[in-house]
């Protein structure tokens, strides 16, 4: 059986507002930058405060730089 979650959106100065089982969380803004390569306006998660949700590739750079902070490769093959 598949659980459903109802959504409620509200909407403001470009910033759309998603509420989850009555918690506001997440927010959709319109955001201008570079996605895998693209140079664009996107439709991108923020925190209520304004402070950009990471995407994976985002999260990934973030961990091999502290890699390579330690002095870890992060590209080298363990083996």
């Amino acid at each position: 059986m598949t659980q459903r979650t109802t959504l409620d959106a509200a909407h403001s100065r470009n910033r759309l507002y998603i509420m989850s089982c009555g918690i506001w969380g997440l927010v959709v803004v319109l955001w201008v930058g570079v996605y895998e390569g693209f140079r664009d306006v996107w439709l991108r998660w923020t925190l209520p405060d304004g402070s950009l949700v990471a995407t994976g590739a985002e999260r990934a750079e973030r961990l091999a730089a502290k890699l390579r902070a330690l002095g870890i490769d992060p590209n080298r093959d363990p083996s």
